[in-house]
C-alpha cells in the first residue's frame, strides 16, 4: 500500500470493490439461550464512515441452530428484526447491505427440518424488509445451505441437498 492511502484505496486501486463486516460478533438471548447478533449502536455512523472510506457493501450474519424448539420463534424474530434494521441504516449510508441468515450444521437434523427453518427464518427476514421499506434491488441475500445436520444417521445426497437449497 502506497503512503497515505488505506486498504479501501488500494483494493479499489486494483478494480476490487472493497467491503466489510459490521455486525460486532454474537451474544445470548436470555429467555432461550440462541444466539443474536449485536453491533446496532452507532451503526450508521459506522456505515457512513466506511462509506467515507470507501468501502460499498457491508455484511451482517444472523446464525440458527436446529435442535429442539429451535429455532424460537423470539430468536427468529430478533435476528430478523436486527438484519433489517442493518439493512437500512447501510442503504441510509449509501452501502449495499449483504443479509446473511446461516444455519449450523451442528446437530442431527433433516433435511426436511432444515428446509422447514430456513423457510420460516427467511420469511421473517423478508417481513421485516418489507416493513422498513428495504430497495430489494440495492440489497444481497447470502442465505445458508439446505442440509442434514453432521450428526445425522443419514445425511442428505448432494442432489437433495442442491434442490432444496435452491
Amino acid at each position: 500500500i502506497k503512503p497515505g492511502h488505506n486498504l479501501a484505496e488500494y483494493i479499489t486501486d486494483h478494480g476490487i470493490i472493497p467491503g466489510l463486516k459490521l455486525d460486532q460478533g454474537l451474544a445470548e438471548i436470555v429467555q432461550t439461550g440462541e444466539p443474536y447478533t449485536v453491533g446496532g449502536k452507532d451503526l450508521y455512523d459506522r456505515a457512513r464512515t466506511a462509506y467515507d472510506n470507501g468501502f460499498r457493501f457491508a455484511k451482517w450474519r444472523a446464525e440458527f441452530h436446529i435442535a429442539k424448539d429451535q429455532p424460537s420463534f423470539i430468536a427468529t424474530e430478533q435476528n430478523a428484526e436486527l438484519l433489517a434494521n442493518f439493512a437500512k441504516e447501510c442503504q441510509l449510508a449509501g452501502i449495499v447491505p449483504i443479509v446473511e441468515s446461516d444455519i449450523l450444521q451442528d446437530g442431527s437434523y433433516s433435511i426436511e427440518e432444515c428446509a422447514a427453518a430456513t423457510d420460516r427464518i427467511l420469511c421473517a427476514i423478508f417481513e421485516k424488509l418489507e416493513q422498513r421499506s428495504i430497495d430489494l434491488s440495492g440489497c444481497l441475500l447470502k442465505t445458508n445451505m439446505v442440509t442434514s445436520g453432521k450428526s445425522v444417521e443419514q445425511p442428505a445426497t448432494s442432489d437433495a441437498i442442491g434442490m432444496a437449497t435452491a
